[in-house]
């Protein structure tokens, strides 16, 4: 994964805006991996090579293992999420910005309470990571709200992207 670098480029960054979606692969836009610093945020450009299932809102993304910033919705608890989906639908074959650290308010797959630290569940969505008095996987941010089973959290993302 020697293509995953910290870079921030010098191209068409934000002509459009943070929630700038397309599939038009052609089109005027940033590298695959380009970071951008957005009132206090940071995102990463990326495209989803998820099949024929677009990344909603609130859902974490993952590498294919296809290239640096194809990424997917993971669908297994444990990855490594590289980026999270906060302003717009990222539809199949899509291109978008996705939030590295930031706050976002995530779906879970587990009963959170305030304070406790997140790792990646399944289907993109936010776990507890710890059981006991120890992680259970990559701990990739901490809940600012409570929150129910398949409910969302307001959480502080530090992820891998």
């Amino acid at each position: 994964m020697s293509d995953m670098g910290n870079f921030y480029g010098t191209g068409p960054l934000m002509k459009r805006g943070i929630s700038f979606v397309t599939q038009d692969s052609a089109a005027e836009m940033p590298e695959l991996g380009c970071r951008v610093l957005y009132k206090g945020e940071e995102y990463v450009w990326f495209h989803n090579v998820t099949a024929s299932t677009e990344i909603q809102p609130n859902k974490l993304v993952t590498n294919s293992l296809l290239s640096g910033y194809s990424l997917t919705v993971s669908t297994v608890s444990g990855g490594i999420a590289l980026a999270a989906t906060k302003h717009v639908t990222i539809p199949s074959g899509g291109y978008g910005w996705g939030l590295v650290r930031g706050l976002n308010q995530m779906t879970c797959t587990s009963t959170l309470v305030s304070g406790v630290m997140i790792a990646v569940g399944d289907d993109g969505a936010v776990r507890t990571g710890v059981s006991g008095s120890f992680p259970t996987g990559m701990i990739i941010g901490q809940t600012l709200s409570s929150a129910t089973s398949n409910g969302e959290a307001l959480c502080i993302l530090r992820l891998m992207g």
